[in-house]
């Protein structure tokens, strides 16, 4: 083998470092970067990532608001369609992860996953809820944060639906929710 011009690796990596990162004049939509920062919050434990919403709501509240949109959340379960959560539950291992997750959830939220759950296990994971109550809040945050990483990497092997479809109902229940409080207001 011989060893390939100096030339010919600095086109290669010109080459890379274009298609990686893009030419320096290329400008990233505004849009795109609240997606990009709204997938890296989603990661946060929810306390970090409410402060860190509620920092960028101080400097823009239109923008603090797009990313609260974006967001998916362990609470937007309650968006999935009733297979798509039966896919996810069939995933996680153990079950004692998801009993400390559903620590403190709305009980609509319990009601879903209990619902989607098979028979045989039911009763498994609710005496795991049972044995976990004693959770701390630490320990439910990475719990919640582990199923969302789950979800996602269950999207992009495409065995759920894209979370955008679950996203875009949980915009949709927001904005009949605000319809119906300036009804409730007049």
């Amino acid at each position: 083998l011989d060893v390939p011009s100096y030339q010919l690796l600095w086109k290669f990596h010109r080459e890379l470092e274009l298609h990686l990162l893009g030419d320096d004049g290329d400008k990233i939509e505004e849009s795109q970067q609240i997606f990009k920062l709204s997938r890296v919050l989603e990661m946060m434990v929810s306390d970090t990532r409410k402060t860190v919403v509620e920092m960028i709501s101080s400097q823009d509240k239109t923008s603090a608001e797009k990313i609260k949109q974006l967001i998916f959340s362990f609470n937007d379960l309650l968006y999935m369609s009733n297979k798509d959560l039966g896919s996810l539950l069939i995933e996680i291992d153990p079950l004692r992860c998801l009993a400390i997750a559903m620590q403190g959830i709305s009980e609509e939220l319990k009601e879903k996953i209990l619902g989607s759950i098979s028979d045989r296990l039911k009763p498994r994971l609710e005496e795991e809820i049972t044995n976990t109550s004693d959770s701390t809040e630490e320990d439910i945050q990475k719990e919640q944060g582990n199923i969302i990483q789950l979800c996602r990497q269950l999207e992009k092997d495409e065995k759920i639906s894209p979370l955008a479809v679950n996203i875009k109902k949980k915009q949709e229940s927001g904005f009949v929710q605000q319809e119906s409080n300036k009804e409730e207001l007049k």
